[in-house]
């Protein structure tokens, strides 16, 4: 269902790339105290999970974004934010994201549900949460998405509903917007840092070429995804990858509530990242788009003040 947005920003800029670039840098947010669980996973490698527990009875299961991870402002500040309205949290990371290189080779990708499946299992297995809610932003978006499609009607009933947010819901329409004028600043970004992890891989294991120095002049996902992400993960090329890990093709497969919330001028964002038509008349799955907000950002009246953080937790507990 299409939903009108409540977005409304007093914020002077009317720019996606702006209001995706400016409270990435200024925004400040008080650490949060976490307690550290690692995961051991059945192929050998691990997860870092990411706790603020105070007894609470509904669980918020956080995933971020591309190279986030749990001390990343959006989580610390949506963290703080559901625990003042009586949840606990849980934010765990994606392999090679917590501050330590995995063990294997492979690391994480945007379609990973298989990890996120690891982590809700062992949530299931371990505690006795009534309530979880789901929450992921950008890639977490994708991959929380896709789990949830991947579950159908096999999904657990403790599992309440989900938001998600920024989500390249079709991983090759993002490709293409990244690719495009001043966004590319962003692929380069990504790429940057990812190729710092996998200089560390290569360190790890010294008998596979890597080719890292090549990696370092990609502009572009689509030529680091056909030369590292696919080949690492199992896929055939870029566009095998895209196409197997986008949510966008799960989305009728959902069966528990979710919302997503797509900035118009989302500079990541393009074509079926706004599934309307898909989306228009489904019974579980709400779409928001709001003409602004950029990406992971929407702000209000400074950078400090965001409103998608207030609009998650209120979605969740009208689902409670």
């Amino acid at each position: 269902m299409l939903l009108q947005s409540t977005y409304e920003t007093q914020f002077p800029v009317a720019s996606g790339h702006l209001e995706t670039i400016l409270p990435y840098f200024l925004r400040r947010v008080v650490p949060v105290d976490f307690q550290r669980e690692r995961l051991v996973t059945d192929d050998g490698d691990f997860l870092d999970l990411d706790w603020l527990k105070s007894g609470q009875s509904r669980l918020a299961v956080l995933s971020h974004g591309l190279e986030g991870c749990s001390r990343s402002n959006y989580i610390q500040g949506l963290t703080q934010t559901l625990a003042q309205q009586g949840f606990d949290v849980l934010a765990w990371n994606n392999r090679g994201c917590g501050g330590e290189t995995n063990n294997l080779l492979k690391m994480y990708h945007s379609g990973a549900s298989d990890d996120l499946a690891r982590v809700l299992n062992h949530v299931f297995k371990t505690t006795s949460y009534p309530d979880i809610y789901l929450v992921g932003f950008s890639m977490g978006g994708n991959i929380t998405l896709k789990y949830m499609g991947e579950e159908g009607d096999q999904i657990s009933p403790r599992i309440r509903s989900a938001v998600v947010v920024s989500v390249p819901v079709h991983l090759g329409d993002c490709a293409v917007a990244l690719s495009n004028g001043f966004s590319k600043v962003y692929s380069r970004n990504f790429i940057l840092r990812l190729t710092k992890k996998m200089k560390i891989k290569q360190e790890q294991f010294p008998d596979i070429d890597l080719e890292v120095a090549k990696l370092r002049k990609i502009w572009d996902f689509k030529s680091f995804d056909d030369k590292v992400t696919a080949p690492m993960h199992g896929f055939e090329n870029a566009e095998d990858y895209w196409e197997k890990s986008s949510s966008y093709h799960w989305l009728d497969k959902i069966k528990a509530k979710v919302l997503i919330v797509n900035a118009l001028n989302d500079p990541y964002l393009m074509g079926r990242c706004y599934p309307i038509n898909e989306l228009r008349t489904h019974p579980m799955v709400d779409l928001e788009i709001p003409e602004r907000g950029g990406h992971v950002s929407f702000m209000k009246k400074s950078f400090n003040d965001t409103w998608v953080e207030q609009r998650i937790v209120d979605r969740l507990l009208e689902e409670s």
